[in-house]
């Protein structure tokens, strides 16, 4: 066992089997814990200290992995940092593939515009000069500032995790570059007229291969991400309760959902058995959605939601439901911390978005004394 803990008494390492130090001292508390990770591959030792179990396992795991690259990719501290493309082709993009839920985009975003520039640098000589001519090119190529401040970002990681297995070190020279920030969230939303004619041009749309009525009717009643939809399978529905159990969302906390009676009846219609280990909506394959089916496109601009409009903040897309959910929410007064929790974000600062919908309870206090100082 390569894990240890110190005793505090005689300083000796001891295993995690024994609960009492040859000295007669015990295990120490919660506060007083610490671990020493000692690591031996192919004749190489490396040690290191951590304050927490959890953390001495993930430092185990991290000098294997640094030892291993060492012997077999040359990545030790003594010799030279390889290049930007070997470093995300042999390192990066297998640990990435491994740990994104989505590592498709970043993957072809890197090796769009980062590897053509930069990819014959190795990572120790990259400069800031260097950062801003990879945001020039993006920015003169009339991509947006959004799609600057994306790709940047991607690139800032994978630089932040060169350095966790130091491959190289130094600062990160993507933080010394400005990113263009703007306000990218998206303010459109459906009105009870636009969703009245949604709603009826997803039922007549509706195939057992798209199934976009009662994903779009979901997405309105509940608030639920695409994502969120595509994961449901038949288990995670209480039709004796109304409730819908959204397991390992976004936000990493898991939340219900309420289920509203159209909602109810719509599934309750659909054909086919239904097993609770199953996916609600599946393609033609068999296999659960992994994007909004295409007949969405065709039934927007069949609407003509997007016609004219050139801010993507102001375009309907799928997302737009969800905004939609949370803005009637806010506008019927319902208070913030519980649009939070319908909506699953992770932070009340998400939710404060929509603040500025709710009914205007300042302006009304504020007439109250506008009124006393008139009766004064």
């Amino acid at each position: 066992m390569p894990i240890y803990w110190k005793c505090l008494s005689c300083r000796s390492l001891n295993s995690l089997s024994g609960k009492v130090c040859s000295c007669g001292a015990k295990y120490p508390g919660p506060t007083q814990r610490k671990f020493v990770v000692q690591v031996t591959y192919k004749g190489v030792r490396k040690c290191g200290t951590a304050d927490t179990l959890s953390q001495a396992r993930e430092l185990e795991v991290h000098i294997k992995e640094t030892l291993i690259r060492e012997k077999y990719l040359g990545t030790s501290k003594t010799k030279e940092s390889p290049t930007v493309k070997d470093f995300l082709l042999k390192q990066y993009l297998p640990w990435m593939r491994t740990n994104l839920r989505n590592p498709e985009i970043p993957e072809a975003l890197l090796n769009k515009w980062v590897n053509p520039l930069l990819g014959e640098k190795r990572l120790n000589q990259i400069t800031v000069e260097d950062i801003e001519r990879l945001k020039g090119s993006i920015l003169s190529a009339g991509r947006s500032l959004r799609s600057a401040q994306h790709i940047l970002a991607i690139f800032r990681a994978a630089l932040n995790k060169a350095r966790d297995w130091e491959v190289f070190k130094g600062d990160n020279p993507v933080s010394k570059v400005k990113i263009p920030r703007f306000d990218k969230r998206r303010v459109r939303f459906l009105s009870r007229e636009e969703v009245e004619k949604l709603l009826e041009e997803c039922r007549k749309r509706t195939t057992s291969n798209n199934w976009i009525y009662p994903m779009v009717l979901i997405a309105l009643t509940t608030g639920m991400r695409a994502g969120e939809i595509f994961r449901l399978k038949w288990q995670d529905v209480d039709f004796e309760n109304d409730l819908i159990h959204i397991r390992d969302p976004k936000s990493g906390e898991n939340r219900v959902a309420f289920l509203a009676p159209e909602m109810k009846e719509e599934l309750l219609s659909l054909e086919g058995e239904r097993d609770p280990g199953g996916y609600i909506f599946t393609n033609s394959m068999g296999k659960p959605f992994s994007a909004v089916p295409d007949v969405w496109k065709g039934i927007i601009k069949r609407l003509r939601f997007n016609e004219g409009v050139t801010d993507r903040r102001e375009k309907v897309v799928f997302h737009t439901l969800r905004h939609t959910f949370c803005s009637w929410l806010a506008m019927s007064g319902v208070p913030l911390h519980v649009i939070k929790e319908l909506a699953g974000h992770k932070t009340i600062q998400m939710t404060e978005r929509y603040a500025h919908l709710l009914p205007d309870v300042k302006r009304k206090a504020s007439e109250r004394v506008w009124q006393m100082l008139g009766e004064a």
